[in-house]
């Protein structure tokens, strides 16, 4: 990254001095200020102090927020480019690669066609971030259980809150952890011990 140096009214970046004008009431001076700031957001962009709005660039929970745009296309195979080589998964069906991932989400798209993830909030440091949201979607096919059987479609509406914490590096997922009330979950379509009658 380049050095900026402020010197008086002058700026010394990259062995180039910039001239800032001087401020006061006078509309001259306002003029001057306008170019000024546009000379010194130029100036700053250029150096790659500040990066355009249109860059590449985007926060961690902008990635997640994009990431489950992704999954809500019921398209797992997209996935692999926003995942490094080797990412895990641990979720509340057990520890996974990006490949046992995505046979999770083609179980879930085939009982809930109609799922879909909402990121409400994120919390972010570094290269890590949590976030919470909710999962929404219609129990209109087969559910694979964890027992090895099947739950035939229930027709029912299902909603849960999820929260994540995961890591992010290069614009690439490498660790996810995801949690969420399995037993309200299941209680929601009908079975187990938080049965809704």
């Amino acid at each position: 990254m380049s050095r900026i140096t402020k010197l008086g009214n002058l700026i010394k970046t990259n062995g180039n001095l910039y001239k800032i004008g001087a401020f006061s009431g006078s509309k001259n001076a306002k003029s001057g200020l306008k170019k000024s700031l546009l000379a010194l957001a130029v100036i700053a962009a250029a150096t790659g102090c500040v990066t355009s709005p249109d860059a590449k660039s985007q926060s961690n929970g902008e990635f997640i927020t994009r990431y489950f745009q992704q999954v809500d296309s019921k398209k797992p195979e997209t996935l692999a480019g926003l995942e490094a080589p080797g990412v895990t998964f641990r979720l509340p069906l057990g520890v996974m690669d990006g490949a046992g991932h995505a046979q999770v989400l083609k179980a879930f798209a085939g009982a809930f066609p109609n799922f879909q993830h909402k990121v409400t909030r994120c919390v972010e440091a570094g290269e890590w971030v949590s976030c919470e949201g909710t999962f929404t979607g219609d129990h209109t096919g087969p559910l694979a259980m964890a027992d090895g059987s099947v739950l035939p479609a229930t027709n029912k509406h299902v909603e849960f809150t999820t929260a994540l914490y995961a890591r992010v590096q290069n614009g690439k997922l490498v660790e996810f952890d995801a949690y969420f009330d399995v037993l309200g979950f299941l209680g929601q379509l009908g079975v187990g011990p938080g049965a809704k009658k």
